[in-house]
């Protein structure tokens, strides 16, 4: 049976992280070692890794205008693409972010077209305009932006032959409520490098490279985005600190400059400012080490197509707590490998926390066994074949 040749286009690759991104780069790395030949199309700004070879990685700039920098990148990117398909002959072009373009002209390339979905932001728009905030300009600014990438992420993904879906819940809303036929539906799991990721790090030696404190440390990683519950985070945090006096809460990830200022005064008139260490985004490198230095892995969203941070910190041997919502349950068993609390319930939030800082047997069980799960669930190789065996069904 011959290797595939594919060619992926994605607009966040290292250092441009974010749950796609890392996805996008796995996913690199786990067809390589599949043995297909892989060409990965992405914006000029991010870089492919020392051990990497440069060669399969290309670089597009687009517009740079809010907005328009995704779209004139993905159009770009495709055209690039069939430039690719005249020349080398691909089997297959796959969109590994949620934003396939609109304006796609499928006779440009005459190979199939996958694309894999994240989370319907339609969904995400839903889960905001729930829950009452103080700030409600923000939430409906958020609600607007996510149903603006609604109509983008719907009209482009009917493009694809075959749609893959991160998590069993991405794939029912996509059939449910965006309305794409089942038959065009495959789940394949994220897949992460259990190697790199893993309880073998000295977490001792990790505090120290980050300068943290030697109390229990509380650990977050993604985008500090409203619909990720960061404000339920501060306020259960603010609890967590009249049990457990000597606890931080550290933030890792991108966030917007009026987000950032909005999280900061919410800690300071609940009095933990001084008890939070944002790091902002992390590389490759540093991302396992910070795992290491953590207590527990936490995330409190509103609304998750499946929580990736969760699997990091599960292959690193960490407790993990995230809200019961969207894919989180195929992320965590309940009580075996993690915590879920039900979603927005800063008080059920706070005690699970507290519980695995408190607790050092639960902490350890719940450690011992997500790691078990990752190794046996979320790995790159079973993400690399599943992946492969989408690509033949087509093909065949």
């Amino acid at each position: 049976m011959r290797n595939i040749s594919i060619c992926l286009i994605s607009y966040e690759f290292p250092p441009r992280y974010g749950g796609e991104g890392t996805y996008t780069y796995s996913l690199f790395r786990a067809l390589k070692a599949a043995g297909n030949k892989v060409k990965v199309i992405v914006p000029s700004g991010c870089y492919a890794p020392q051990h990497e070879d440069d060669s399969s990685i290309l670089k597009v700039q687009g517009i740079k205008l809010p907005l328009m920098q995704t779209l004139t990148f993905s159009l770009l990117a495709y055209k690039i693409a069939a430039q690719i398909d005249r020349k080398e002959d691909i089997d297959i072009v796959h969109y590994t972010n949620d934003y396939v373009p609109i304006l796609t002209q499928r006779g440009k390339i005459s190979r199939p077209l996958v694309a894999t979905i994240h989370h319907p932001h339609i969904s995400e728009a839903r889960a905001i305009m729930k829950r009452e905030h103080k700030t409600r300009d923000a939430a409906l600014l958020h609600t607007l932006r996510k149903l603006m990438l609604h109509q983008i992420q719907s009209r482009g993904l009917k493009k694809a032959n075959r749609i893959i879906a991160v998590s069993r819940f991405a794939a029912s809303e996509a059939e449910k409520v965006l309305g794409f036929p089942h038959d065009k539906l495959r789940v394949v799991m994220h897949g992460i490098d259990t190697n790199r990721f893993s309880p073998e790090i000295n977490s001792d030696e990790s505090r120290h490279i980050f300068s943290l404190s030697p109390g229990p440390t509380i650990l977050y990683v993604g985008r500090l985005d409203y619909n990720k519950g960061l404000d339920l985070l501060i306020k259960a945090f603010a609890l967590i600190t009249d049990r457990v006096k000597d606890a931080r809460l550290v933030l890792v990830g991108g966030y917007e400059v009026r987000g950032r200022r909005r999280l900061l005064e919410d800690a300071a008139r609940l009095g933990v400012l001084s008890k939070i260490t944002l790091l902002g985004p992390l590389s490759e490198q540093d991302l396992p080490i910070i795992y290491s230095a953590a207590d527990v892995v936490v995330l409190p969203s509103l609304m998750e197509g499946f929580g990736l941070s969760l699997l990091e910190g599960m292959a690193s041997g960490k407790p993990c707590v995230a809200s019961q919502v969207g894919g989180t349950v195929e992320a965590i068993d309940h009580n075996r490998t993690g915590l879920l609390v039900p979603v927005g319930d800063v008080n059920s939030l706070a005690s699970a926390i507290s519980n695995v800082l408190i607790d050092k047997a639960l902490s350890s069980r719940l450690g011992r066994a997500g790691r078990e799960y990752a190794l046996r669930n979320f790995t790159l190789e079973k993400m690399g074949l599943e992946t492969t065996r989408v690509y033949r069904e087509i093909l065949n």
